[in-house]
C-alpha cells in the first residue's frame, strides 16, 4: 500500500474543506456545524458532564492506613501507582500526535477532552503521592518506571506502539491508524485494570476510601474513553472498509503481547499481596477485560468469566459499553455540501 502524508503543512487551510472523514483528508481545519456525528456528540457530552476535582478529597485518613499496612502491600501500592502514573503521561504526550493527524472535528474535541481528563489524572496521582508518601518515597516512586526493571520494562511495551506513531507521523498507513486505534483501546480497556483491582481490594477492608474515589472517577473516565476509540474504529473502518480484513489479526496479535506483558507486571507487582490475588485469577482477569474489548469491537469472543465479580470495578458506562452487552454504534451520514476524501490514499 502506498504511504500518504496526513499532516496539514499550515494550521488554517484556505484551501481545503470541511472534511467528515477521520483522517486524509484536505481539511481547512476549520469547525463547521453541518459536520456531524451523533455517536461522537454523545460521548463528547458525556466527557464534559464527568467533572471532578482530586483537591475534593481528603487524604490523611488514607495516609494513616497507608502507614498501617504491611510492606509487602505498601510496596503494591507504590508499583501499581508508578504504573497508573506513567501510563496517564504517555496518554497527555502521545494523544495531540494523532489528534494532529485526524481530520473530523467531532474526533479532535473527543481527543481534547480526553488530553484535558489524562492531564488531570497524572496530578491526581501526584496528589496522592504528595498526600500519603513521605519525601524519600515521593522520589523513589515517581522514577520507578525507569528504575525498577519489571516497571521499565512493562512501560516499555506499552508506549512501543505510541513511539512507533510518533516516529512515522509525517507519513503514515491506514494499517497505522488501525494499529494505534488499538494500541489506545487495549491502553484504556486493559492496562488499567490490575491497577484498580488492586486498589478497589485495598480498600475492602475499611481504609483508602478516598485514594478509592479517586481511582473509581479515573476509572469512569477510561471507560468513556474507551468510547472515544471504539468510535475512531468505527469511523476509520467506514472511511477504509479493506481495513477490516487486517483488524482482527492485528487486534489479536497486539492482545497477546498485552496479555504477556501484564502477566509478567502482575506476577511481579501483585501476586500474593492478597490470598485471592493468584497467577491464574490475575491472568484470568487480563483476559476478561480483554475479551470484553473483542466483544464491543465485533470480533469473536472466548469463554472468559470475570475472576473478581464482587470487587468494585467499573467495567462499562451508563450504556453498559463494555459490560458485556454488543452496543451498536451510529455512524453519521454526509451532509449536502460536506466533501469527503473516500478513496484510498495508499
Amino acid at each position: 500500500m502506498r504511504k500518504s502524508s496526513v499532516v496539514r503543512k499550515t494550521l488554517i487551510n484556505f484551501k481545503g474543506h470541511y472534511s467528515n472523514s477521520l483522517i486524509n483528508t484536505d481539511d481547512c481545519g476549520v469547525f463547521n456545524a453541518d459536520v456531524t456525528h451523533m455517536a461522537l456528540d454523545s460521548v463528547y457530552t458525556k466527557l464534559k458532564k464527568q467533572q471532578w476535582l482530586h483537591s475534593t478529597y481528603e487524604l490523611s485518613p488514607d495516609a494513616n492506613n497507608y502507614r498501617e499496612i504491611e510492606e509487602a502491600t505498601q510496596e503494591a501500592l507504590k508499583r501499581t501507582l508508578g504504573l497508573l502514573m506513567f501510563l496517564d503521561s504517555l496518554q497527555v504526550n502521545s494523544l495531540p500526535v494523532l489528534n494532529n493527524a485526524i481530520t473530523h472535528t467531532g474526533a479532535k474535541l473527543c481527543l481534547t477532552e480526553q488530553q484535558s481528563d489524562e492531564a488531570l489524572h497524572a496530578r491526581a496521582y501526584q496528589y496522592i503521592y504528595a498526600s500519603m508518601f513521605s519525601e524519600k518515597e515521593r522520589q523513589e516512586v515517581s522514577d520507578y518506571w525507569r528504575s525498577l526493571d519489571a516497571l521499565k520494562a512493562r512501560v516499555l511495551s506499552a508506549s512501543e506502539w505510541h513511539e512507533s506513531f510518533y516516529k512515522q507521523r509525517h507519513v503514515m498507513r491506514g494499517e497505522d491508524y488501525l494499529r494505534i486505534i488499538f494500541a489506545n483501546l487495549l491502553l484504556e480497556r486493559v492496562y488499567f485494570y490490575n491497577g484498580f483491582n488492586f486498589i478497589y481490594r485495598l480498600a475492602q477492608d475499611g481504609g483508602f476510601q478516598s485514594v478509592k474515589a479517586i481511582i473509581k472517577w479515573i476509572n469512569k473516565d477510561e471507560i468513556l474513553h474507551t468510547e472515544v476509540f471504539v468510535q475512531l474504529y468505527n469511523m476509520l473502518i467506514k472511511q477504509y472498509p479493506s481495513l477490516l480484513n487486517s483488524a482482527v489479526p492485528m487486534f489479536e496479535d497486539m492482545a497477546s503481547k498485552v496479555l504477556e506483558a501484564e502477566n509478567k507486571w502482575s506476577t511481579f507487582a501483585l501476586v500474593g499481596v492478597f490470598e485471592e490475588f493468584t497467577n491464574e485469577r490475575l491472568n484470568t482477569f487480563t483476559n476478561f477485560n480483554i475479551n470484553s474489548l473483542r466483544r464491543t469491537l465485533g470480533f469473536a469472543t472466548k469463554p472468559v468469566s470475570n475472576p473478581f465479580p464482587l470487587n468494585d470495578i467499573v467495567l462499562g458506562g451508563s450504556d453498559n459499553v463494555l459490560s458485556g452487552n454488543n452496543t451498536r454504534y451510529e455512524h453519521s451520514s454526509l451532509s449536502s455540501n460536506t466533501i469527503a476524501d473516500n478513496d484510498e490514499p495508499w
